[in-house]
């Protein structure tokens, strides 16, 4: 009989798209006997009963209010994002009793299973305890680096907020340079980072990467860095009702399914943009499923809007011609899984870089926000409808 471990997973970061990567690997650890713990601020983790759940009651993403359409505006604001949302996660996180006990407890624990990004404060966790990273946005070569002294390139390594792509011209090279060392300065001086946590974070035995070198360019990985891109993706499942039929009654226009994610709420969408899609969706022959989370007026007879949506059951039906999307990794994996191209409409943080990589593997094309305009809107959704390459 095999033996049955205890392993704790430390989700301190607990946005949908990292809970989407998270699960899969801790149901599958359940299913083969061993006893999982999740430490999280999500309420409902997982239905898996094999799973012990534990919430933090912490959500400081949604404390710290970001409106990400203001980094459309002003691309160091999500810096100032990030050094509000890191201190403040940090205290939240230490003050909490379910936490530290667990902390004190560590120890009974084989495994402790973290995030690769914002994983700082649960390096005390690891401590003399063998511990793995999930890197849910695909790897970082300037940690890889910095942490184990992998190489890196600026010629060829993008940057995470940088869209680098060939061919890679001095420019381009001389931008992605520059990012690198100020992404360097910022992990190194800016915060704080000491040494002796610099010497806990190699100690991870293996990193999981959601990543996958179809949907990405190439970029050095060591013995243990392992791709495990879409793991989340599964077929897809009956639709409810007043969405199937909908879709359903398009006929064979079909329909173009918008999304932004979780992050990004349509509510604090400028009213240039909301005009803009509203009337370019109207002089489109195919009905338009929008994902937007309030009330919007003046919605076309042709748009069906939901505050929230079953992707993976969307993208799977054959009536969805499009999927416009802010150019997230999991949504992007999910399009290529379910076969269907998608028009980038990316905003921050790794997006810029995935919608190059969607225009350079040729899964659909993209549109800069501060580029947008109605005919635009509509001649591209037609031309990714309409080219045979695009077609999946």
């Amino acid at each position: 009989m095999k033996r049955s471990y205890n392993i704790l997973i430390v989700l301190t970061v607990s946005g949908t798209s990292h809970r989407n990567v998270f699960i899969p690997v801790a149901e599958g650890l359940a299913d083969r006997g061993h006893k999982v713990y999740v430490l999280s601020s999500l309420a409902n983790f997982t239905t898996d009963r094999n799973i012990t759940q534990l919430n933090t009651g912490i959500n400081v993403m949604e404390d710290v209010k970001i409106n990400t359409f203001d980094i459309l505006e002003d691309n160091f604001d999500e810096f100032n994002y990030l050094m509000t949302l890191l201190p403040k996660l940090i205290d939240d996180v230490y003050a909490s009793p379910i936490f530290m006990e667990l902390y004190n407890k560590r120890k009974m624990f084989d495994l402790i299973i973290i995030d690769h990004m914002f994983n700082e404060l649960n390096y005390p966790f690891t401590h003399e305890i063998p511990f793995i990273t999930i890197a849910t946005h695909g790897m970082d070569p300037l940690q890889s680096a910095a942490v184990f002294g992998n190489v890196l390139n600026p010629a060829y390594t993008p940057s995470v907020f940088f869209s680098l792509s060939p061919p890679k011209g001095l420019y381009q090279r001389f931008t992605n340079t520059l990012i690198h060392l100020l992404v360097s300065f910022t992990y190194n001086y800016w915060t704080v980072i000491p040494v002796i946590q610099k010497k806990m974070a190699r100690n991870q035995s293996l990193t999981l990467i959601n990543s996958h070198f179809s949907l990405v360019m190439p970029y050095p990985l060591l013995p243990s860095q392992v791709e495990v891109g879409a793991l989340h993706c599964r077929p897809g499942q009956p639709l409810p009702q007043d969405i199937s039929s909908w879709i359903e009654g398009a006929g064979e226009a079909g329909i173009v399914y918008f999304s932004l994610g979780s992050i990004t709420k349509g509510a604090l969408m400028p009213e240039k943009y909301l005009k803009l899609f509203l009337q370019a969706f109207k002089r489109l022959d195919q009905r338009v499923l929008w994902k937007f989370e309030s009330d919007l007026p003046g919605v076309p007879d042709n748009i069906l809007i939901r505050p929230w949506m079953p992707q993976q059951d969307i993208l799977s039906h054959p009536g969805v011609k499009v999927f416009m999307s802010h150019g997230g990794l999991l949504g992007t994996q999910e399009a290529l899984y379910h076969a269907k191209p998608i028009l980038a409409l990316p905003i921050h943080g790794d997006q810029p870089r995935n919608a190059q990589n969607i225009v350079d593997k040729g899964l659909g094309l993209s549109l800069n926000w501060k580029e947008l305009s109605v005919d635009r809107i509509v001649h591209t959704i037609q031309e990714i409808i309409n080219n045979p390459r695009l077609v999946l």
